[in-house]
């Protein structure tokens, strides 16, 4: 993508619409293998944009960031510059949080990094607001909000 700040948000929103995929339709085949994510953060180029096929260093780097996960983090970053040294940290604690949530507080949570507010969440879901309140304080919303807005206010090199 273009925007390298919006790499968290989309990567979160993901694991989190998995994991409430998996609840709902209860595929064996996603709890036998589950799924793992790499954000790389480097340059891109197109080779084929009839295709749509993207290579550079950012698929690089999210290649060898998949290589080198460990059996139970699902979600890690590699970084050209490693400028922003602390960003694994952060990761790894927003991916614990995720990894911990159910799938109705993972539901609440892909909400919520969608931007809506407990209000409207009630709403669409026909719960009550404390109950998105409760479900969003146990899946530890406000460190997850805090951890995608700090990485939206990360500067990355302009070519990424």
């Amino acid at each position: 993508m273009a925007d390298a700040r919006k790499a968290l948000r989309i990567a979160l929103s993901l694991k989190c619409h998995v994991k409430v995929f998996v609840s709902e339709t209860a595929n064996s085949e996603f709890r036998k293998y589950g799924i793992r994510m790499a954000l790389g953060i480097g340059s891109l180029r197109i080779n084929d944009e009839t295709e749509g096929v993207i290579d550079g260093e950012a698929i690089y780097l999210s290649g060898r960031g998949l290589n080198e996960m460990s059996g139970k983090e699902t979600l890690t970053i590699r970084e050209a510059e490693n400028v922003h040294r602390e960003l694994p940290v952060i990761l790894g604690m927003v991916d614990t949080f995720i990894n911990k949530a159910t799938s109705r507080q993972c539901e609440i949570l892909l909400l919520r990094l969608q931007g809506q507010n407990e209000q409207q969440i009630a709403e669409h879901l026909g719960i009550s607001q404390a109950a998105v309140n409760q479900h969003s304080s146990a899946a530890s919303w406000q460190q997850i909000h805090n951890a995608v807005k700090y990485f939206e206010s990360l500067q990355f090199d302009s070519s990424c």
